[in-house]
């Protein structure tokens, strides 16, 4: 051993005293009462690289919170069906904060350190002990969840990934990584660790779980459409304290959207807060947990010394539905609440039903289509539509998506691909291997190039322009997945189906990789893909003022973007807004496709106008705008569901034009697109993506047509096809995408 560096292959055999003598610690282990005589670093055995082998921890109980954490290590095989938990953590500080307490080992250990580390003992077939260091979260977790009342008398037996694979071992960890979705989908449960009990957690999970049990209570006035909501509050009578609380919990919630509930007593105030703390702790945000939690067969949720049943999902879905339903129907954005949670239910809902339907129905194949469903049998098809979007709304694309959309974060760039694998319905067609040795980009181009191949260009959104300055071998097509700063993205599905043109082969995008003069065939190469151009951009504003702060209500934001607003119309007619004449057909078509723009085509309207004419229903959208601008005084602008229409407008458009900017072509097409669009940009659209794109002429490029793709654009107009129809005849033009 030499240099300043401890490298832990070398340590695994030192004992304890040769430590402290290198680390200047001796002495140090005396004080806190641990024999440091006898003390190696736990060392793998063996290696599990084929095979259904996996290792199992068994904690026995302990009688106090801050007692060691002893355990050995079993080897079974998934085959054999051996009985255990799951864990599902996150491997660093489980929030933002403080600890609030410290252990000793912590403070002798890791003073100057980022990240503490904590022992774990691990009782060996030799009958000497060995340690483990192990994180923060990870020790917390243990100690909480080990300390329940189930494990009084009877041992924990559980799969931790960091401590079960060995994550030295590269070849193991391929492996093992293929075998996860099967050791958490045959764990008897999964405990999901939120971390310890802190700024009112504890009182957030209790008002989670008493909403769970009224809505049990009271299934059939949750589930009743035509009434919604309001029959939550026409129960039976509680026949316990119990049941009272829950009562009482209910009409608290219900009193967050100002709705009033007869009560003999003072209804509290509902912990928003404090939920809303909780759904932004880190496990959310992580994207190896989707995993986890999905393919699950029950799920614990637990935080500090709070778990739930082995419904937890349940729980958190029963808030989340409720929380919709209000929104929709009152339309009160009380409080911003991160939303990764729903996309973690949602998705295990789907998972579920995907695999309910198929232990259903030995008739629905989605491989063979409808081709074996009986004919006239209308709940088979059902089945198998149903089956169809579950295929859909589960394939890598979407899961991508919506892990995208959720920025699910992982610690290397490559989980955002190697965390889905498992979930995803058409891995095995994709044949995307999984290999750590593989830079990010070679994983990344390797997906990319799978979907090019089905003439798929949907990747092309997931572009990073910071990627470029970082990474010069990086190019502008290129997708980057593990990016935390990707846009709410334009396409959607139905909004920009184009239409395919038969010269290019049943819509398949033909394209071809460049190489430059000289360079390796291992660096990601140029893209070249067919086009058809659209427009030159003549006209680009100023990036919305609140981007990033999505999640502000603050009337000065409110005030920032609506300002902004107000020039966009200003600048877009080149006259001041005040003196505007909304009369003027030109203006009045620039005010209507602006409008359109700023929500990128959506309907942003409450659950009471989803059965409107579709005429009357744009008619809507386009007022909820001139009510947030101030214009046009009439007796509908104090009503209240038209308020609530302009508040839904609001938010929807903070969301869809955060980091972007507006902008107008040459031939008046008026969209919204990145914030680094400059004028004499091209707008193109390229058959086998649902957007138009923004490219750049690249420079240094010599005369040949290589351009810098800038990034996906709503360009109100021809978002569905309207622009091959009126152009039939269009010529196809070839674009190097560097």
């Amino acid at each position: 051993m030499s240099g300043d560096l401890l490298d832990l292959d070398e340590l695994a055999d030192i004992s304890f005293p040769s430590l402290y003598r290198f680390t200047g610690l001796e002495g140090m282990m005396d004080r806190l009462g641990i024999d440091s005589a006898r003390l190696p670093w736990y060392k793998y055995d063996r290696s599990l690289t084929s095979g259904s082998g996996i290792r199992l921890l068994r904690f026995k109980a302990a009688s106090y919170l801050r007692d060691d954490l002893s355990c050995t290590v079993e080897y079974c095989s998934l085959d054999d069906q051996p009985q255990y938990e799951a864990l599902s953590y996150t491997w660093g500080r489980s929030f933002e904060g403080t600890r609030g307490y410290k252990w000793a080992w912590q403070e002798l250990m890791n003073e100057g350190r980022p990240e503490p580390t904590f022992p774990l003992y691990i009782d060996g077939v030799d009958g000497r002990r060995k340690l483990y260091q192990i994180g923060i979260s990870l020790d917390e977790a243990l100690r909480h969840i080990k300390s329940h009342a189930r494990y009084e008398s009877q041992d924990m037996v559980i799969w931790i990934d960091a401590i079960c694979i060995d994550q030295r071992n590269e070849e193991e960890k391929n492996w093992q990584v293929q075998q996860m979705r099967r050791v958490y989908s045959q764990a008897d449960r999964v405990v999901v660790w939120l971390g310890p009990s802190q700024d009112g957690s504890s009182k957030a999970m209790e008002t989670l779980m008493s909403m769970r049990r009224f809505a049990v209570r009271t299934m059939h006035s949750l589930t009743d459409e035509k009434d919604g909501v309001q029959r939550v509050y026409t129960a039976p009578l509680p026949a316990t304290s119990q049941e009272a609380r829950d009562e009482t919990t209910a009409a608290s919630f219900g009193k967050l959207f100002g709705v009033h509930v007869p009560s003999n007593h003072e209804i509290p105030d509902f912990p928003i807060d404090k939920i809303a703390g909780l759904f932004s702790r880190a496990w959310w945000g992580r994207i190896w947990v989707l995993q986890e939690v999905v393919v699950a067969r029950k799920v614990a949720f637990a935080c500090g010394s709070v778990v739930t049943d082995d419904d937890g999902d349940l729980v958190f879905e029963t808030f989340q539905n409720m929380w919709d339903r209000m929104f929709k129907v009152y339309g009160k954005q009380i409080r911003a609440i991160d939303h990764r949670p729903w996309t973690m239910i949602a998705t295990r809902r789907a998972f579920t039903e995907r695999q309910q339907l198929l232990q259903e129905s030995d008739q629905l194949n989605l491989s063979t289509g409808a081709t074996r469903l009986s004919e006239g049998n209308v709940a088979q098809m059902e089945a198998y539509l149903k089956g169809l979007r579950l295929e859909h709304q589960l394939s890598l694309k979407e899961l991508i998506i919506e892990a995208s959309n959720a920025s699910l974060q992982a610690t290397m760039g490559h989980d955002h691909i190697y965390a889905l694998l498992g979930l995803a319905s058409d891995a095995e067609d994709l044949a995307i291997p999984i290999r750590y040795g593989f830079s990010k980009a070679r994983l990344f181009f390797h997906v990319a190039k799978a979907y090019l191949d089905r003439g798929d260009l949907w990747f092309l959104t997931y572009r990073d322009p910071q990627q470029l300055s970082r990474n010069p071998t990086w190019r502008s097509w290129m997708p980057d997945w593990s990016s935390a700063g990707h846009l709410s993205s334009i396409s959607r599905p139905g909004n920009a189906g184009l239409p395919l043109d038969a010269s290019i082969g049943r819509g398949c995008t033909l394209y071809e990789f460049v190489y430059r003069d000289g360079e390796d065939q291992d660096q990601v190469p140029n893209l070249k893909i067919q086009g058809v151009l659209v427009d030159v951009v003549e006209w680009v504003s100023d990036i919305n003022p609140a981007a990033g702060r999505v999640t502000d209500l603050s009337s000065q934001a409110r005030e920032e973007i609506l300002s902004w607003v107000k020039s966009l119309f200003a600048s877009c007619d080149g006259v001041d807004v005040a003196s505007m004449d909304i009369n003027d057909d030109t203006r009045k078509a620039r005010r209507s496709n602006l409008c359109w723009s700023l929500i990128a085509g959506r309907i942003p309207l409450p659950r009471a106008d989803a059965e409107k004419d579709p005429k009357e229903r744009r008619r809507l959208v386009e007022q909820s705008l001139s009510t947030l601008l101030g214009e046009e005084s009439t007796d509908e602008d104090d009503d209240e569901a038209n308020q609530h229409r302009a508040s839904c407008f609001f938010h929807l458009m903070m969301n869809m034009t955060c980091f972007r900017s507006a902008f107008r072509t040459a031939n008046e097409y008026i969209g919204i697109g990145p914030h680094d669009m400059e004028q004499g940009d091209l707008i193109v659209i390229f058959p086998g993506a649902q957007t138009p794109f923004a490219i750049r002429k690249s420079e240094g490029e010599g005369e040949a047509d290589v351009f810098r793709l800038i990034g996906e654009v709503y360009v109100n107009g021809i978002m569905d096809g309207e622009f091959f129809a009126k152009n039939p005849g269009v010529d196809m033009k070839s674009f190097v995408l560097e």
